[in-house]
C-alpha cells in the first residue's frame, strides 16, 4: 500500500511539474482559458463508460434497435455532461489577494475572488474548502488556507480549483501559481525582551517613574522586586515572572533593542521582542523597537504593532 501511494505521489508531482514548466507563474488576476483546464473521468465516470459499452455490444450482438437507442442516448448524456463539466471552470477570472498577517505556528488565509462577467451560473467549484457557486455578475470567495512553521514571508503555494458538475462523471481542474504571499510574524516568547535605555533623555523620553497610580505594562521580573507587584495571572499561563509597572505621571516609554538580547538566537530573541510589543500595545504605553540599523518609533496604536511585528517578520540577521 505504501508503495503505491508513493507511486501516486510520484506521477502527481511529474504532473504538476509539467503544468508547472506548460503555463509557468500566473499573473493577477488569472482568466481560466479552455486550454489550461485539465479533464478526466471520476471512478463513476469509468463505471457508466464500461456500462454503455456493454450496452453497445449487447444491443449489436442480438440486434435491439432500442437496446442502441437507449445507449446513443446515454452515450450522448456523457457527452454532454464531459463539455459542461469543462464550461463550468472555462471563462472564471481568479483573484488571489495576500492573506492577513499571523504568527508563525498558525494558518495564513488566503482569500481568492472567483468572478465571470457573463455565460451561464457556475455551480459546485471546489479549492480547499466547500464547494462555491459563482452567480453571474457577482463574485464569490474561498480561503486557501496554508499553516506556517517559520517567520517571514510565505509565499501562496500552487493550488488547484475542480468541479464534477453537472453529473460526477468528469472531474475537470487547474492548477493556479502566483506571486501573492502573506506574513508570519514571530511567535511571542513566554518571557518578554527587558527594554534599553531610550535614545532621548529626560522627561521628553517619558523615563519610566516609579510609582503605584496607573498601571504602565509588564517586563520580566528582576531580583529585588516586589512580590506584590508579580502578575500570578501570566505565571498561572505559563508566561513565567513578570512584574507589574505602575507610573505616578505621564505613561512610560520603552524601548527594545535586538542588540540587548545578543546572547540569544536570533529566532528567541525575536520571539522575546514580539512578546514585548505585544504586552506594550495591550497596555497601551508608547514604545520603541530597534532592530540592527533600524528604528521604529517611539510611537503606539495598532499601526505600530503591526508595523513591527513586521519588521521583525522580514529581519534578516
Amino acid at each position: 500500500m505504501s508503495r503505491l501511494a508513493a507511486t501516486q505521489r510520484w506521477l502527481r508531482g511529474r504532473a504538476i511539474a509539467w503544468a508547472t514548466r506548460r503555463q509557468g507563474v500566473d499573473p493577477v488576476p488569472v482568466t481560466l482559458h479552455r486550454r489550461r483546464i485539465y479533464i478526466l473521468p471520476t471512478g463513476q465516470g469509468m463505471l457508466y463508460g464500461l456500462s454503455v459499452l456493454a450496452m453497445l455490444l449487447a444491443s449489436l450482438n442480438y440486434n435491439n434497435n432500442l437496446g442502441l437507442l437507449l445507449t446513443f442516448l446515454l452515450a450522448g448524456i456523457g457527452v454532454a455532461a464531459m463539455y459542461r463539466c469543462q464550461h463550468n471552470l472555462a471563462g472564471l477570472v481568479v483573484h488571489a489577494q495576500p492573506a492577513p498577517p499571523v504568527f508563525a505556528g498558525e494558518t495564513l488565509q488566503f482569500p481568492v475572488l472567483l468572478h465571470h462577467e457573463g455565460g451561464q451560473y457556475r455551480f459546485a467549484i471546489s479549492g480547499a474548502a466547500a464547494p462555491v457557486d459563482v452567480p453571474v455578475g457577482r463574485g464569490t470567495i474561498v480561503r486557501i488556507a496554508q499553516p506556517t512553521h517559520r517567520r517571514g514571508r510565505q509565499p501562496l503555494k500552487r493550488f488547484s480549483l475542480s468541479t464534477t458538475f453537472p453529473l460526477g462523471l468528469f472531474r475537470a481542474w487547474v492548477w493556479i501559481e502566483t506571486d501573492v504571499a502573506g506574513l508570519a510574524w514571530p511567535r511571542p516568547a513566554a518571557v518578554p525582551a527587558a527594554s534599553a535605555p531610550a535614545p532621548a533623555q529626560g522627561a521628553a523620553a517619558g523615563a519610566n517613574v516609579a510609582g503605584d497610580d496607573d498601571f504602565a505594562g509588564l517586563r520580566a521580573w528582576r531580583e529585588g522586586d516586589s512580590i506584590r507587584h508579580v502578575d500570578w495571572h501570566a505565571v498561572a499561563r505559563g508566561r513565567g515572572l513578570l512584574t507589574k509597572q505602575f507610573s505616578a505621571g505621564p505613561p512610560s516609554l520603552e524601548f527594545y533593542d535586538l542588540a540587548a538580547l545578543g546572547g540569544l538566537p536570533i529566532e528567541q530573541a525575536l520571539s522575546r521582542l514580539a512578546r514585548s510589543v505585544l504586552d506594550a500595545h495591550a497596555a497601551g504605553s508608547t514604545y520603541g523597537l530597534r532592530l540592527g540599523d533600524r528604528t521604529f518609533g517611539p510611537d503606539s496604536g495598532t499601526a505600530h504593532r503591526e508595523r513591527c511585528l513586521s519588521a521583525m517578520a522580514l529581519f534578516q540577521a
